[in-house]
């Protein structure tokens, strides 16, 4: 096999795995600040009132994920930790399935950010401009 050849070879070996990885994980996430589940959350839990933020995440890929009950909003020169999402815990979305995280944040600091980042059990981060 010429240099060139074991390039080509690499190249396409290397090119699937990337396209093989894309299809796999793939999280589809959708951030709705002022939630209509808060009035059901306020009127049946009383331990979960005030959840005024629904974080809605579909597995579009191929393999289970293990979502941390944890994310991080980003803005201007801001990055806020959010380690209070409801449910707490690690949650399984098996593929083609969905769940949704809940919290509390104040609706005018919502506005200043820009993006959402989740992460999962296997260490990967997933992120959505909101």
């Amino acid at each position: 096999m010429t240099s060139d050849e074991l390039r080509i070879s690499f190249f396409i070996h290397h090119s699937s795995l990337i396209i093989h990885h894309f299809f796999l994980v793939m999280l589809d996430i959708q951030v709705i600040i002022n939630t209509p589940l808060e009035e059901v959350f306020n009127f049946k839990c009383l331990a979960a009132s005030d959840q005024n933020l629904e974080i809605r995440l579909r597995n579009d890929g191929g393999n289970i994920l293990n979502i941390l009950s944890y994310c991080d909003f980003i803005g201007d020169g801001e990055t806020m930790r959010v380690n209070y999402l409801y449910p707490q815990g690690p949650q399984k979305i098996v593929p083609g399935d969905a769940i949704a995280f809940y919290c509390y944040m104040d609706e005018n600091r919502f506005k200043t950010f820009r993006q959402i980042v989740i992460y999962d059990s296997d260490g990967r981060s997933y992120f959505k401009k909101i």
